[in-house]
């Protein structure tokens, strides 16, 4: 890994420091996606470690329902069901988990759009993201 962390721009080289990393959300993520499903850090901890700042928490973005982490991990909290948020308890550490998910918005009565805080790409004429 130390090659991999050499080649990457100066301010990502930060998120692979040791004091940025936290074994507990590792081992969410890594749990996801041993699991089969799709994982990623999100909120206020990307641009903090961006600014070599330590993050305060880490919050948890994935494919998985909230059902489907209560099946893969022992202590999970319903904290926001109904958001599709769940709490995962480990090593005595909170850890937030939130299902992707889209929501629409009407720019126009004529236009709707639909957008995925998960993806980059704009959407497309007919208001569906592309891929």
């Amino acid at each position: 890994m130390g090659s991999q962390v050499r080649s990457l721009p100066g301010s990502l080289k930060n998120l692979l420091q040791p004091e940025n990393r936290s074994p507990a959300v590792l081992e969410v993520v890594s749990g996801l996606q041993q699991g089969g499903f799709r994982a990623f850090l999100v909120g206020g901890c990307r641009p903090r470690m961006l600014r070599a700042q330590p993050p305060k928490d880490f919050d948890v973005a994935t494919s998985a329902r909230p059902e489907d982490v209560q099946k893969l991990f022992r202590k999970v909290i319903p904290t926001g069901i109904e958001h599709g948020t769940v709490t995962i308890v480990l090593r005595g550490s909170p850890r937030r988990v939130t299902t992707f998910r889209a929501e629409a918005s009407t720019s126009t009565a004529a236009a709707p759009r639909r957008w995925n805080s998960m993806k980059t790409s704009p959407p497309t004429w007919d208001g569906a993201t592309s891929q």
